[in-house]
């Protein structure tokens, strides 16, 4: 049964729109919100063995002072750009970059040194993600050694 006045509702959650187009019989409107953040959440967890590729030669210090990254009180990565999707090989998430050697690792490996990968996708690169939760000295570690980025002609 749908509910009238919450029909083709939006809802801001943080920096999530969520359209919740009809309650279903029997449920609050919380639990649909919270199962919607929920699938949400889900759609954005990417799987260990999804590939992660930052552009350039990935020293500790290009790490730490890329744009847009912060380093938090424990000396912890955030705000790095990565690309990264399920599925998509070292070739497809290099596409974009224009750095003549790309750096390589795995999901997997990041989360294991205490870090994540956060699907972050724009208009222009739905591969985008962000890197967050390990030190420079982490990432040089698991991005080097750098190879040849496969797109270059």
């Amino acid at each position: 049964m749908l509910v009238p006045y919450f029909k083709n509702s939006v809802l801001e959650v943080e920096t999530v729109t969520l359209f919740v187009p009809f309650l279903l019989k029997g449920t609050t409107k919380r639990q649909t919100i919270d199962n919607a953040v929920a699938d949400d959440a889900a759609l954005k967890t990417l799987p260990d063995d999804a590939y992660v590729c930052r552009g350039g030669t990935c020293t500790a210090t290009r790490f730490a002072k890329g744009s847009g990254v912060q380093l938090d009180s424990q000396g912890k990565l955030s705000g790095v750009s990565v690309n990264s999707a399920l599925g998509q090989s070292v070739k497809e998430l290099t596409k974009s970059i224009p750095n003549k050697q790309v750096g390589v690792t795995t999901v997997g490996e990041v989360r294991k040194t205490g870090g994540d990968i956060l699907p972050s996708g724009t208009l222009n690169n739905p591969y985008h993600c962000t890197l967050c939760g390990i030190t420079p000295l982490q990432a040089e570690k698991l991005f080097t050694p750098t190879i040849i980025n496969p797109n270059l002609k």
